[in-house]
Order: structure tokens, then C-alpha cells, then sequence
């Protein structure tokens, strides 16, 4: 059965451990090293058993520990051929595993499916990964929502959304105007309105688990996405979206595919 687990998520840093069966993958490795191999040791996870590395993209809160985890532990490193190339040196010896955007690639018992996305990077990717007919779906980073990303998020069981920032909490921020203006770009994060938007609009929300990841730590806060959103849904009504705000420095509760349902959660940090 399908299982993510977020090791942590925010803007310091991103990472997901994806299995099924015997396969085991990362998604992201935004942590330091220290912190990633701590991270796999809490969960009982031998860092050479991994059968891929799966990067987003370059930025450093989605790769930071990537080359020297892959190195160390000969884990082969999966992605887009730019990130790949803008991630390991040419002459590194990890192995390296391009995936073609919108193709299917068999990673052990897992289907990997990177699908393009806005974002200020390379040749950024979200993941559609699958087994056995269940899905989740990432889409880390992102300014707006396209027509690709809304059909693969229509069949997952579990959704990882960006959920970047407070529009107004931005604006009265410390951010200099252009880190401002990116960040509200098509090709920057989504609003806390744009992440809300996906889950009312999704076509079979009433079965999907979203978690609400990347949080700004200037701009947003847990708190407040707890608070805004449970509002939100209660004035539209809506009563079959089940949540979760992800913890910025801690293991999140994994996601089972077969998992009972959870209703609506909200995950402090420590």
C-alpha cells in the first residue's frame, strides 16, 4: 500500500518519503544531511535502501542535501535533465535517472509521473506517483494552477499543495519589493486563496486528503491557514475536505492509501 511521510516542509527546507510494497523514494531533500539522515533513523529507514532521489527542482530548500545523500549512498538521483544538470557536477559518479516530463517511469513497484509546473527554476516538476491504483499527487512549487496540474491532481488520494503565503502578510513583510513581486508572480508560490481554491474545486474532494505544504515562515504561519481555512469552510458550507497544515521541523503522521479517514486536521509545530 501507498505511504508518504513528510520529513519536513517549509521554506528551510522539504523532503517526502514515498513507499510501497519494498520500494522506498524521496521526494525532495531540502533538509540539511544531518537532519535528513536523523530524520530516516527515526524512521527505521536505511538511507542505501532508497531506490531513487526524486528532485522538484534546484532550489536549495528542495535539494540542499541531495549530492552528498545520493554520493554517500549511492542513491540515484531523479528528476528533470535540467535539474539534474543544475544539481550534480558533471563529473559525479551517482547515478543519475532523467525522467521525460508526462511519461510514466517504473521505480521499483512505484509509477513516477513528473508533470511540468510555473515555478522560477530549470525545468521544474511536480510528481503524480502511484501503486496499485492509489495516487498522490505533489505540487510543491508553483504560482498558479494549470490545466496539467488540475488533471493530475483529479484522481489522487492525497494531494501535497503549495500553501506559500498570507497575500496581506506578505505585503507588510520585511521582503524586499522584487522577492515580493516574484513571490506573487505566475512563476512564484501560491496564496493561501489559491490553495483553498484547489481544494473546493477538486472533483472528488470528499475522498482526497490535502496537504498544505511550504508554508512561509515570515509570511504565514499553521495558525493561520488552521484558522482561515476552517472559517472559509464553514461559511461556504463545506463539509468533505479533510486537511492537513504540515510541520515545518517534524515528521508529519504518514498518509496510508487504506488509512481510515481523518477528518479535518490541523498539526502544530513544536
Amino acid at each position: 500500500m501507498l505511504t508518504v511521510t513528510s520529513l519536513g516542509s517549509g521554506s528551510s527546507g522539504n523532503a517526502f518519503l514515498v513507499s510501497a510494497g519494498g520500494t522506498r523514494i524521496l521526494v525532495d531533500s531540502g533538509l540539511g544531511i544531518r537532519k535528513m539522515l536523523e530524520r530516516l533513523d527515526s524512521l527505521g529507514v536505511d538511507p542505501a535502501s532508497l531506490a531513487a532521489l526524486a528532485l522538484t527542482h534546484e532550489h536549495g530548500d528542495h535539494s540542499r542535501s541531495a549530492y552528498k545523500l545520493a554520493s554517500r549512498y549511492s542513491v540515484p538521483v531523479a528528476g528533470s535533465e535540467d535539474t539534474l544538470n543544475a544539481v550534480l557536477p558533471p563529473d559525479s559518479s551517482v547515478p543519475r535517472k532523467p525522467l521525460g516530463i508526462g511519461n510514466d517511469h517504473e521505480i521499483g513497484e512505484l509509477c513516477v509521473r513528473p508533470f511540468p509546473v510555473l515555478h522560477d527554476a530549470r525545468q521544474p516538476v511536480g510528481y503524480s506517483i502511484s501503486h496499485n491504483g492509489s495516487r498522490a499527487c505533489f505540487a510543491l512549487d508553483l504560482g498558479r494552477i494549470t490545466p496539467v496540474v488540475k488533471e493530475e491532481m483529479a484522481e489522487a488520494q492525497l494531494i501535497v499543495i503549495d500553501c506559500n503565503h498570507d497575500p496581506e502578510m506578505l505585503d507588510r513583510s520585511p521582503y524586499p519589493r522584487h522577492l515580493k513581486e516574484r513571490i506573487k508572480s505566475p512563476i512564484g508560490h501560491l496564496s493561501n486563496e489559491d490553495a483553498f481554491g484547489v481544494l473546493c474545486a477538486h472533483p472528488h474532494r470528499h475522498r482526497v486528503q490535502f496537504w498544505l505544504a511550504h508554508l512561509s515562515e515570515t509570511n504565514n504561519s499553521p495558525e493561520h491557514v488552521a484558522v482561515s481555512f476552517n472559517a472559509s469552510l464553514k461559511a461556504s458550507g463545506i463539509t468533505d475536505v479533510q486537511f492537513r497544515v504540515l510541520p515545518r521541523h517534524e515528521l508529519s503522521e504518514p498518509w496510508t492509501a487504506s488509512g481510515e479517514k481523518q477528518g479535518l486536521l490541523f498539526t502544530r509545530e513544536a
